[in-house]
């Protein structure tokens, strides 16, 4: 036979003591994707990645191409 549990008066559960501030300020500290230059950065090097991937360098050559067409290619 289970023993049958003692059902609490009231629907709450006690919630140990928790430091939202301190933890969120320890968070901030060891992370820099809450910094707006960080931010702005990052939104830089994505939209510089977005203009490589679109402007055919990274293409693929079915035949071998010789070492100097390719660097014309990527000075373009």
């Amino acid at each position: 036979m289970v023993p049958l549990l003692q059902v609490p008066e009231r629907a709450s559960v006690k919630v140990p003591a928790y430091s939202f501030p301190e933890k969120f300020s320890s968070f901030s500290f060891l992370t820099l994707l809450t910094k707006g230059e960080v931010i702005a950065a990052l939104v830089k090097v994505r939209a510089e990645c977005n203009k490589v991937r679109c402007s055919g360098l990274t293409t693929n050559f079915l035949a071998s191409v010789k070492n100097d067409y390719s660097r014309a290619l990527q000075i373009i």
